[in-house]
């Protein structure tokens, strides 16, 4: 009973922050993780504790790498936004998950594909309200506006004036995105699964940020050329890759006359501050200026205490050592899925996702978020899971297809 209860915590957990990653709308983020703990602890006082030391060294470097960072910031006199350095001190605790997780046997991969769904329902009607009753769709936008779930705006691609509906969460969909078209891709449920993975793509189109639709494009050619692999019809294969070919070579044409719009001004503007300050300060490559410092950028035109280039943004926080090691962790998956051959033939889909993701929070504040952390424990609970469920899968010489 204590452990479907703690199932059902995790699937409310992955439904909140997905749906309100700013914790502006429920205000549950914190309590839910409390009751995950308690209910955990309860549970413990009947089952002995799974410990793993892998797992232990993984979340003690994970919560001490911002304790360092606020420590170089205080040392340093330069601990400028407090609350925003105990905000992801917060954020990255919630690592502590993956004890339970492995402890418990439970696999989040499921919850994280079947709840995203959430995302496009809440887009889409929203994406198409517009233009049958802009009052209600707007009044919708200004509360997700405020609530700091989403964000509206009116771009030009390519001379047309297109609205672009951001939630913040939506690079997580590369997840369920990856996953059902590997399972169109091998026929599995290949009706729900294309008609699945039309809703996720024309999500991430929408959200108007080129990291999130040139991956969700990416993505989508993978697996179709995949799938055309597969079935072997070189006429078609010539014809994809003809046409690919031509649609690449006019996208980058396109790009290289096209003016460049204020996203990028501000992110170049980043950019060249990041430059100018270590320049300044190169004692910062070696300890970083410290988590909750403020720099000035040219992109924002103001003193700021976190850019959209999160990669550059880990070196400002704690130095290149300190940075390393996080980013190490952030690839550890990805050496361990290329190691496991049978991992990365059934499971590829999420490794394909991840990559997609890694790219996309490269210019998303999202690396050390709770989003951001969530994807770690989505990836190290994978691998630990899902190494005892194919070394189980082969005991029991069973062969049926779960993309999850």
């Amino acid at each position: 009973m204590l452990n479907s209860s703690l199932k059902f915590l995790f699937g409310v957990l992955i439904f909140i922050l997905l749906v309100d990653p700013g914790d502006l709308i429920f205000h549950l983020k914190m309590p839910i993780f409390l009751l995950i703990i308690i209910n955990w602890l309860i549970l413990k006082t009947t089952k002995n504790f799974k410990f793993n030391k892998d797992i232990a060294f993984l979340v003690f470097t994970l919560i001490v790498i911002p304790i360092i960072g606020i420590s170089s910031a205080i040392i340093q006199s330069n601990l400028n936004d407090i609350s925003f350095a105990i905000g992801m001190l917060k954020s990255v605790s919630i690592c502590i998950l993956i004890f339970i997780l492995y402890d418990s046997n439970i696999r989040i991969s499921p919850y994280l594909v079947k709840l995203s769904i959430i995302i496009p329902l809440i887009i889409i009607p929203i994406y198409f309200l517009i233009t049958i009753n802009p009052v209600a769709a707007f009044s919708l936008i200004d509360f997700l506006l405020l609530k700091d779930a989403a964000k509206f705006s009116n771009r030009n691609f390519y001379g047309y004036d297109v609205i672009m509906l951001y939630y913040r969460t939506s690079p997580l969909l590369v997840f369920p995105l990856a996953y059902y078209s590997n399972g169109f891709t091998l026929g599995y449920k290949r009706v729900r699964s294309l008609f699945m993975a039309i809703l996720f793509f024309f999500t991430l189109i929408v959200s108007g940020t080129r990291a999130n639709m040139l991956m969700g494009v990416l993505i989508v050619i993978y697996y179709f050329s995949v799938y055309l692999n597969l079935r072997k019809n070189k006429l078609w294969i010539i014809i994809f890759y003809i046409l690919l070919s031509i649609a690449t070579f006019q996208f980058l044409k396109t790009l290289s006359f096209e003016n460049s719009d204020e996203s990028s001004d501000v992110k170049s503007g980043h950019y060249n501050s990041y430059l100018d300050l270590f320049k300044e300060n190169p004692r910062y490559l070696l300890f970083g200026q410290g988590l909750g410092s403020k720099f000035y950028s040219s992109g924002s035109k103001d003193y700021i205490v976190q850019s959209e280039l999160s990669y550059l943004e880990l070196v400002r926080w704690f130095g290149i050592p300190v940075a390393s090691v996080f980013l190490f962790i952030l690839c550890y998956p990805i050496i361990i899925y290329y190691k496991n051959k049978d991992l990365y033939y059934n499971k590829g889909y999420i490794l394909i996702a991840y990559y997609a993701y890694l790219f996309i929070v490269g210019t998303n504040p999202l690396l050390m978020s709770s989003t951001g952390m969530i994807t770690v424990i989505l990836m190290f609970n994978f691998l630990k899971s899902e190494t005892n469920y194919q070394a189980n899968r082969i005991s029991s010489k069973s062969h049926s297809y779960d993309p999850a």
